[in-house]
């Protein structure tokens, strides 16, 4: 039998007291938990990543349900999502197939009747067509998401047995998501004991941790002893060695002051958390003779699938900033080193659209109107020469830019 421990986190790694015993005890977040009761009911065997399938199918679905009302008179109206369907439809998909999971999940099967609201109309004639694309044999192991996989455990799991005898919810239970919020109702009625785990305070209260626990268990509300109760008055820190903060003007530097503190401390043996998927850590902690973490990398695509993801952003008015600082940071890019850093600084210091220097020095993509020799948009791309020759120098000067006027070593257009 299992005991089942339940948080919302915990789909990632877990970091839990060594108990005597282990067997048995089953961390798991939305995710797992999915898995795992469908290897216990026999219902696995769905791949992950299908994601791309499923807005296919949605896109048609919904381009079937829109020439459908385009047919019909005119007084009939079109559906709410007409317009945005036509500006760009795999986004469009994208969209409303995550309010379609959202409202399966929540409860709604998606039937029509008198009185109900036309957008839900629409979503409920879009869902027959989909279904009847998913409902392929050669599609259904492949389109069925998150949603659709989580809905038949919970149509299974009450005629079916599972080696469960105890689940901790590490969120109360009324804070719990509609889905499992069912699950935890199946649960109890087949006599499997549910109970909630209170967030403790570890550290003593006159600590500085114990201080800063404390306050952060006022602010989330989680701890039923604490309902009621004021902020407690701001009090200085004690400088007990509980709780150290570390600033560094990079992060390069506070990686390698902690490595080195770690190495300094053989009697230390941390937990580190790492909110974002970046290396300078591991890197630092080998330098000093630490074995690595093994964390990943922040994507898993390789490099000219993250160019070709980002290339087309250019082609759509306006273009979208973040996506300029996103192209110009990739590891490996149509761009030199130099010339990239040189855009995320102009645009560090003059942010916006249509900035005449960042127009000039940066590699900016726009549609321009008809001059001479030309016809209307056309497509103008600015970069300095020595951009493409790959040795390009800020410290270098030549002729000044015609538009701007700001030395440099000029500007060619193609």
């Amino acid at each position: 039998m299992f005991q089942l421990h339940f948080c919302q986190d915990f789909d990632g790694p877990v970091i839990t007291p060594k108990p005597s015993v282990s067997c048995g005890i089953f961390y798991a977040g939305p995710k797992k938990l999915l898995q795992w009761l469908e290897h216990q009911l026999g219902l696995s065997g769905y791949p992950e990543n299908t994601n791309y399938l499923r807005i296919e199918l949605y896109r048609q679905a919904l381009g079937q349900h829109l020439a459908e009302c385009e047919q019909q008179p005119l007084f009939a109206g079109l559906p709410f999502y007409e317009r945005s369907y036509k500006a760009d439809r795999f986004a469009t998909a994208a969209a409303l197939l995550d309010r379609r999971d959202e409202l399966l999940l929540a409860g709604w099967n998606f039937a029509r009747s008198e009185g109900q609201l036309p957008r839900l109309q629409s979503l409920a004639a879009v869902e027959q067509l989909f279904k009847n694309k998913i409902s392929d044999t050669d599609l259904s192991s492949l389109a069925n998401g998150y949603a659709d996989r989580f809905i038949q455990v919970l149509e299974a799991l009450p005629n079916g047995n599972i080696p469960l005898e105890k689940v901790f919810l590490y969120e109360p239970d009324n804070l719990q998501t509609p889905p499992v919020q069912r699950l935890i109702k199946i649960f109890r009625s087949k006599n499997i004991e549910v109970a909630e785990v209170t967030a403790n305070c570890s550290a003593p209260e006159e600590t500085d941790l114990g201080k800063l626990q404390r306050k952060l268990s006022l602010f989330s509300g989680l701890r039923p002893d604490t309902m009621g109760e004021t902020m407690p008055p701001a009090s200085g820190a004690g400088n007990d060695g509980s709780l150290y903060i570390l600033r560094a003007r990079r992060d390069s530097d506070a990686a390698a002051c902690l490595a080195k503190l770690l190495k300094d401390n053989p009697a230390l043996h941390p937990a580190i958390l790492i909110p974002e998927m970046n290396l300078t850590l591991e890197r630092a902690l080998v330098l000093e003779g630490f074995p690595a973490m093994g964390v990943l990398s922040a994507s898993l695509a390789r490099p000219s699938l993250q160019v070709l993801k980002l290339a087309p952003v250019f082609l759509w008015e306006p273009v979208d900033v973040f996506k300029i600082m996103e192209f110009a940071t990739l590891a490996v890019k149509p761009l030199d080193g130099g010339l990239a850093l040189e855009i995320a600084r102009v645009m560090a210091e003059k942010p916006g659209l249509f900035r005449r220097h960042l127009v000039c020095c940066g590699i900016w993509v726009s549609r321009t109107g008809r001059s001479a020799g030309s016809s209307a948009g056309t497509v103008r791309v600015l970069v300095r020469p020595a951009a493409l020759s790959g040795n390009y120098n800020r410290s270098q000067k030549g002729r000044r830019c015609t538009v701007c006027l700001s030395p440099g070593m000029g500007h060619r257009s193609f």
